[in-house]
Formats: structure tokens, C-alpha cells, sequence
């Protein structure tokens, strides 16, 4: 079987729908580099053997000898299994819900709103996974496991330091790739993910001004709007979430705790959307991406704006973590 090299952590089937009109290319805002650039919408939110599954040493000659017992060959396990996966089973799936939500946006009237459902109730079911797998996938996730054992390093260390000699070592001895790829295929996982989408009211927002939603490589934002203590609970289960998928430069798929919100509308309701909302969403996937932005018109005019009320945005550690007294961030950041 041909081996993938590129491999996507959100999908061209999704990426598609925001491409400069006419062409096969998107405006990238890249948040490290801090400079805008065009790319083929192919070549973005992808990387290298992404998913391929990694054996060491140990487990390579542990399967050759289990696998030749059995009359079969190491070469015969597929390392490419998640991206087949993806490509073979979830996008065709995905990418066909995606365009009957942008079909329907495309054909919006204000007689929708009164009269119909972005989609029925099996087609929610089935798109909840295909957002959980999308939730899990991305490049953030898996930068979040290492900022983590960055984190627990760093308080290990510092509590060794102390004279506490405890060995921690076995917590820390994590191959980020494959504990990653663990997360992806644990069905127990994704269901109860799953559930965590389909519990909220869903709206598909439609945008009929002359600014285009934007999205990013980690599309599927969320917006706290309790806070416990000090931390904001921003989480797919949290009290008072708001959740924001972009479909397409003119939708975007909203979903709300709605034992918070009380919205007046039914699940599955079209919305119309005006200039602040736009902005609203738009802001929501500046302060949520992980490192790029991807919009179909050139203007990322949003970005400046969202500085300008929070200039250490970018520079603010996606997270952090308070033992004994002291807060660690990843790579020792502040």
C-alpha cells in the first residue's frame, strides 16, 4: 500500500470551503511568525507522517517474533492505520455533512428560520463524532501533551531540588506521538466526547455581511462564560460553554450550554447573523488558534483589533500548572 507523507490535522474536505474564490489558495495568518502569506489550502494545518504510529526497538523485535510465529511479516502492519482511517472512513463522512450545511447556508432565506433544522437528529448524531474526532486530532492537542510533561518536569525537578527525592520518572517516560494517537482511537473516549456535543443546542449562524468568517488550525473554539475561582471554564462540558465551528466564510455551526444561555430559538435553529457576530466569532478562533489562521479574503484586519484589547495574546502560554506554592509553563515560559 502507497504510503501518505503529507498527512492532514484538519481536513481538506474542511479546508476547502475557505479558499480565496477562484483559485485553490487561502490567506494564512501564521500567530509566531506574525506575518501573512498564501498557501495552496493542500499545504496547511498538515505535517509529515502526522499519525503514522511509531514501534521502538523493543516492540518492532517483540511483533517480528510474535508476527513470524504466525507465518506473517513486521511489514505487514499498517503504520498509516489512523491516517487510513481518516481518509477512508470519517472524511468521506464528514466532508458530506459539511456540504449540506454549507448548501443550506448558500440557499438561506428568512423562511428557514421559521420553518426548518440545519439537520435531523441522526445527522447531529453523526456529526457529534466527526467534531469529536476533529477535537482530538489537531496539531494543539497534541502540543497540550507536551506542554504538560514540560510542566510536570520542570515541578519534579523543583521538588528534588527541595531535597524531595521521589522518582517520577515512569510518568514522565511518554512518547507524546503515540499517547496522541491512543487518544484518537479510544472509542470509550470519543463516544463520551461525542455525547458532550450532542447534550448542547446547536445553530448553524448564517453570515450575510460583506465579512468573511475566518477559521484556523484549531477550528473548533470554545468560550468560557462562568468562571470558577479564577480559572475560566472553557472546556466542551463546562457550565455556560459556547462552542464555535466555522462551516464556511458565510456559516458557522454554534453550540450552547443552553441550561445557561436559555436561547429562544429550537436545537438545530438557522440564525441570522449580523456585523458583530461576525466579529465576535472571528475573535473567538484569533484567541484559539494554534498557530495559523485561514481566511478567503486577505484581510485579517480581526487580528489587530483582538491586540489591541489583549497585546500578550500570543504570547500568553496555552497553559500552565500550579504546585507547591509555584506555577510552571511549558519551556519555562512566563
Amino acid at each position: 500500500m502507497q504510503k501518505t507523507k503529507k498527512q492532514h490535522y484538519v481536513p481538506r474536505c474542511y479546508l476547502k470551503a475557505f479558499v480565496i474564490p477562484g483559485t485553490l489558495q487561502v490567506h494564512v495568518y501564521d500567530k509566531v511568525a506574525k506575518r501573512q502569506r498564501i498557501n495552496n489550502y493542500e499545504d496547511v494545518a498538515s505535517e509529515n507522517y502526522f499519525h503514522d504510529l511509531s514501534l521502538t526497538e523493543e516492540e518492532r523485535s517483540i511483533l517480528t517474533e510474535v508476527l513470524e510465529a504466525n507465518g506473517k511479516r513486521i511489514d505487514d502492519i499498517d503504520v498509516q492505520y489512523i491516517e487510513h482511517l481518516f481518509a477512508n472512513d470519517i472524511e468521506p463522512v464528514f466532508g458530506g455533512l459539511l456540504e449540506g450545511l454549507r448548501n443550506a447556508a448558500n440557499n438561506f432565506t428568512p423562511w428557514y428560520v421559521r420553518n426548518c433544522r440545519i439537520l435531523n437528529m441522526r445527522q447531529k448524531f453523526k456529526f457529534a463524532i466527526m467534531l469529536a474526532f476533529q477535537y482530538i486530532r489537531t496539531k494543539g492537542t497534541r502540543n497540550r501533551i507536551s506542554d504538560m510533561l514540560d510542566c510536570f518536569q520542570q515541578a519534579f525537578e523543583a521538588r528534588a531540588a527541595n531535597g524531595k527525592k521521589e522518582d517520577w520518572s515512569k510518568y514522565l517516560d511518554v512518547n507524546v506521538k503515540d499517547a496522541h494517537n491512543e487518544m484518537i482511537i479510544n472509542i470509550d473516549n470519543l463516544l463520551q466526547l461525542s455525547l458532550s456535543f450532542l447534550k448542547h443546542k446547536w445553530c448553524l449562524c448564517i453570515n450575510q455581511t460583506s465579512a468573511p468568517i475566518i477559521t484556523s488550525d484549531n477550528p473548533i473554539a470554545t468560550m468560557a462564560h462562568v468562571c470558577n475561582g479564577p480559572a475560566a471554564m472553557g472546556g466542551i462540558n463546562s457550565k455556560g460553554v459556547e462552542i464555535a465551528f466555522p462551516i464556511a466564510p458565510n456559516a458557522i455551526l454554534v453550540m450552547v450550554d443552553d441550561n445557561y444561555h436559555s436561547l429562544p430559538i429550537h436545537d438545530l435553529a438557522f440564525v441570522p447573523m449580523n456585523e458583530d457576530s461576525v466579529e465576535y466569532y472571528n475573535a473567538m478562533q484569533v484567541g484559539k488558534a494554534e498557530r495559523c489562521l485561514f481566511s478567503s479574503a486577505q484581510d485579517f484586519g480581526i487580528i489587530e483589533r483582538v491586540l489591541a484589547k489583549h497585546p500578550a495574546l500570543f504570547d500568553t502560554p496555552s497553559m500552565s500548572l500550579s504546585w507547591g506554592g509555584k506555577v510552571f509553563y511549558p519551556q519555562g515560559e512566563r
